[in-house]
């Protein structure tokens, strides 16, 4: 591991939740070049860019850079299609939003991991807003089918906090006939009300759960817009560095938005060697840099519903930071995991209880008996799920005995420069 006084530099890929936002919001554009810079290249950020080419819209891509070039949303000439998300539950879920105000019929599909994830939750409410829909399968799930146009807004409470639904109905409401406001039950990522902040898009914030906005009168601005490093896919690097001894990592540049940043608060209520430096803001998301050092002795936290929806994507490897706490921890309220890319809470348990680690299952979370060294010695099971797979690789780095992880190309859905970063940062890593 890298000398404690010579930190180890990893440039983190840009955000994936705010590059998908910035793709689909050049659609309210009229044919001039909008630039996205330091943009995710992961494969569900790909996904949102081949459903916009799919509708038409037009662009130059080189590994930094991405330059659209979209007409107006209202004024396209969309056939009916089927648009086919892959394994992107955000691209589904946006797009949907979006789609819901043109009034031609769309088929949103995805691969068989997404059309297992239930869409109820956001197509309940578009219903409302004068969206058709039509299950072509199993009722609350994909394939469905849509037709929107001639949306009115809405005032709606969404039940179980979802930085994706609130997203996708205001998108709709910028197509819909006078105000959409949106309520979440506990603060979640607010990338998208920043955004249209950025880019003038008028928008009411009554306060950080409920958000509104109103009918988009004009085609916006041109944007030019540089992605921070995404704080989701620095997690691992940060709990790796506060397990072991002789760490020390600079992440530059990492978007640190309040509803997103559980990672953070853990580790600095379980006493790890954190420090946030080089506060900025940019294009009114926070960023800043992140030091940390190991060595640290590690406190248990615990993790319910007040701050679940801060870190949902982060639970798998806030579960392995537990496991080396000296204590016992929890995370209740869990349930949102069980419809992910996998069951991930049912994975979490099982993984972490062959690799030696004292986890027990409640209804909707786990406790953890934490402390004791993680044996490894054990196959670590993914089902395509690109967080247990970048946790299951960070596990191996401290367990005792190998840990077989069974898919790590699943890894490029969301990251795909991971075992070079991993490997730069741990030169002892092997993959296993």
């Amino acid at each position: 591991m890298t000398c404690a006084n010579n930190p180890c530099y990893i440039e983190i890929p840009g955000d994936k939740s705010i590059t998908h936002r910035a793709l689909l919001l050049s659609l309210f554009t009229n044919q001039e070049d909008c630039i996205i810079e330091n943009y995710a290249n992961s494969l569900d950020c790909q996904t949102t860019l081949n459903c916009l080419s799919q509708l038409g819209v037009k662009f130059k891509q080189t590994p930094k850079k991405l330059i659209i070039n979209s007409t107006f949303f209202r004024n396209m000439q969309l056939a009916s299609m089927t648009v086919n998300t892959q394994n992107s539950g955000t691209t589904m879920r946006l797009l949907t939003g979006l789609l819901a105000g043109c009034d031609t019929e769309f088929i949103l599909s995805g691969d068989n991991s997404l059309n297992k994830r239930p869409m109820q939750r956001l197509c309940e409410p578009l219903k409302l807003m004068g969206c058709d829909f039509e299950y072509l399968d199993k009722i609350g799930y994909p394939p469905f089918k849509i037709k929107g146009g001639n949306l009115k807004g809405i005032k709606y409470r969404i039940d179980i906090a979802s930085a994706q639904v609130q997203s996708a109905l205001l998108l709709a409401g910028l197509n819909a006939s006078g105000f959409t406001i949106v309520s979440v039950p506990t603060l979640v990522r607010t990338h998208t009300s920043k955004m249209f902040q950025a880019l003038n898009i008028y928008q009411r914030n009554f306060n950080s759960q409920i958000c509104g906005v109103k009918y988009l009168e004009q085609p916006i601005m041109p944007y030019n817009m540089s992605i921070p490093g995404d704080l989701s896919s620095a997690a691992y690097f940060l709990a790796l560095a506060a397990i072991t001894h002789s760490s020390h990592l600079f992440l530059p540049g990492i978007n640190i938005n309040p509803g997103r940043r559980l990672i953070i608060d853990a580790l600095i209520k379980m006493n790890a060697n954190i420090k946030l430096i080089n506060h900025k803001i940019i294009n009114f998301e926070e960023v800043c840099d992140i030091e940390i050092k190991g060595g640290a002795r590690l406190k248990p936290f615990n993790i319910d519903y007040k701050n679940i929806a801060t870190g949902i994507d982060e639970i798998a490897i806030l579960a392995l930071l537990m496991s080396v706490a000296n204590g016992t921890s929890y995370v209740n309220d869990a349930k949102e995991l069980m419809y992910k890319e996998s069951n991930r809470l049912a994975l979490i348990i099982q993984n972490l209880e062959n690799c030696g680690v004292d986890i027990k299952a409640c209804p909707d979370g786990f406790v953890i008996k934490g402390g004791s060294q993680i044996f490894g010695d054990s196959l670590w099971e993914t089902h395509n799920d690109h967080r247990l797979a970048m946790t299951g690789l960070i596990a191996s780095c401290i367990a005792k005995r190998p840990i077989n992880v069974d898919n790590i190309k699943c890894i490029d859905i969301s990251y795909p420069e991971f075992i070079a970063s991993l490997k730069l940062f741990s030169n002892t890593f092997d993959i296993r």
